[in-house]
């Protein structure tokens, strides 16, 4: 089984736009590797996922940078949230990091193990 996996769907159409979007849906089970939170923008998580078989380029895992919305998940979540622990990420890609070599996903769904550091 992958432990990063990507599906495709479509998104609503925009009101007067003639092309649809499409939503790429990012499932992956992983581990926390670091928590930063910035004032007004809400929490960032990087999740750092295995893959089965190295990537095209040789890499043993994927870094997902996961944007996390205190108004969706509530404070409780977000404080709960630690280095350390294991989950299932699902979320919706919305782009790439370059400074830290990461994707970024919109966080929709977690599932979280452990107590981590």
């Amino acid at each position: 089984m992958p432990f990063l996996q990507c599906l495709e769907g479509e998104s609503p159409p925009d009101i007067g736009s003639s092309t649809q979007n499409e939503i790429v849906t990012v499932t992956g089970v992983g581990k926390i590797v670091a928590k930063l939170e910035a004032e007004g923008e809400g929490l960032s998580i990087f999740v750092r996922h295995e893959v089965e078989r190295s990537t095209p380029f040789g890499d043993k895992f994927i870094m997902v940078k996961y944007m996390v919305h205190p108004s969706w998940c509530g404070e409780q979540f977000i404080m709960f949230l630690k280095c350390g622990q294991s989950g299932i990420f699902i979320g919706g890609l919305v782009g790439w990091d370059r400074y830290n070599e990461a994707m970024v996903v919109e966080l929709n769904s977690a599932t979280i193990h452990g107590h981590g550091n």
